[in-house]
């Protein structure tokens, strides 16, 4: 029996340690298939990740262009600004009367009235009156705006001038307008 009992003990050492291997087996194979599974899921976490990072830096550079694209648009609409703002206060200022009256103007304003005296349009009496009138207006000229009615008055008689072609008709213009004899 003692023998019996002893294969028996073999036996089942023998069975415990077959189940043992096959157990270790069994547990080493599940380790092998968790880490194939972790290394898995891993990968498919760093994927995530790298598209996550990959669309959220997409996303910066989108908001980065609409940024300067806003900026550019809203230094345009201040530049435009700028310069209505400009425009307004170049309007809004008066303008000097050397603005309002180039010399050439006044030149040929001259040599219109002298024409118009040569042709016995008007008369030496009116053309000295007329004449008083541009050398008060180049009296202030250099320190007036051209608001003042010296400079206001001459500048009417350019415009005039330059408007009115016919000599006649600029004539009794002039007479009925800018001419007043002493």
């Amino acid at each position: 029996m003692v023998s019996f009992m002893r294969e028996e003990r073999e036996y089942m050492k023998a069975e415990t340690e077959a189940q043992r291997k096959e157990t270790d087996a069994r547990l080493e194979k599940q380790r092998a298939e968790m880490e194939k599974q972790r290394a898995e899921m891993e990968s498919k976490a760093e994927k995530q990740r790298a598209e996550m990072e990959s669309r959220a830096e997409q996303q910066l550079q989108a908001m980065e262009q609409q940024r300067q694209a806003l900026e550019r648009k809203m230094e345009a609409r201040l530049e435009q600004q700028r310069q209505e703002t400009e425009l307004r206060l170049a309007e809004a200022r008066p303008k000097t009367a050397l603005e309002a009256l180039p010399g050439e103007a006044l030149e040929a304003l001259q040599a219109r009235l002298l024409s118009l005296q040569d042709a016995q349009l008007i008369t030496e009496e009116e053309l000295y009156a007329l004449e008083d009138r541009c050398a008060d207006c180049i009296e202030v000229m250099a320190t007036e705006a051209a608001t003042h009615p010296a400079v206001d008055r001459v500048v009417k008689m350019v415009l005039l001038s330059e408007r009115m072609k016919v000599d006649e008709s600029f004539a009794r213009q002039l007479r009925r307008k800018h001419v007043e004899l002493e």
